[in-house]
């Protein structure tokens, strides 16, 4: 049982010691850029999405890459090739406005 309590130990500290610091590029169709650090290769689109509302205060996001909407939020960033360094570029969704007569 000593040999099994190693194996699991050390199984454990080579999943600790993988995590990938990833840091990708978002840029806006105006021309703003700025980089987003993430742990990993396991973060969501929908983790982006919420880094970018947080600075936009609330607003809809579209996310673009190499020029594809990124429709599904839950999909991971290596899902949809995203590598480190890589430019994801976004637009704000322009909300309905009512017309006025």
């Amino acid at each position: 049982m000593k040999g099994v309590g190693r194996k699991l130990i050390c199984l454990m500290a080579c999943v600790v010691t993988t995590v990938v610091s990833m840091q990708i590029t978002v840029r806006s169709t105006k021309g703003r850029a700025g980089d987003i650090n993430f742990e990993g290769v396991f973060d969501t689109v929908l983790d982006v999405k919420k880094v970018l509302v947080e600075q936009m205060e609330g607003k809809k996001i579209r996310l673009f890459y190499h020029d594809k909407q990124i429709m599904d939020e839950n999909k991971k960033l290596s899902d949809c090739k995203v590598s480190p360094g890589d430019t994801v570029h976004y637009s704000i969704q322009l909300l309905h406005a009512p017309s006025y007569r």
